[in-house]
């Protein structure tokens, strides 16, 4: 016949085995969450300043885009064969044939002949 101190034995080994391999996962996990949380103490900062760099680069964007608007309409309306004419009034000193120059006087300063 077998005592029941063996049994009592072995289950005491068994749980004391298992409460030290409970401790040691708990520990390397509390050691792998701080570890985690120190990265993300160091990425934080970066990631601000990153979100700031682009921030400043969508505006950048927004300016040249607008500007980019801006140029292209002026390209359409200086190569529009249409506009030929008023581009050359515009651009120099020169006027169609059946126009001409007209330059208003302010009647308040004395005119010189």
């Amino acid at each position: 016949m077998i005592s029941p101190q063996p049994k009592s034995a072995a289950r005491q080994k068994f749980y004391t085995e298992l409460t030290i391999e409970t401790g040691i996962k708990l520990i390397f996990n509390c050691v792998l969450a701080l570890i985690a949380i120190a990265s993300l103490g160091k990425l934080l900062p970066y990631n601000f300043a990153q979100q700031t760099k682009l921030k400043e680069l969508r505006a950048e964007v927004e300016e040249t885009e607008a500007r980019v608007a801006t140029l292209r309409k002026q390209l359409n309306y200086n190569f529009a064969p249409e506009q030929t004419r008023s581009l050359m009034e515009q651009y120099s000193s020169q006027l169609a044939p059946n126009q001409s120059r007209i330059f208003w006087l302010d009647p308040k300063q004395p005119q010189k002949n």
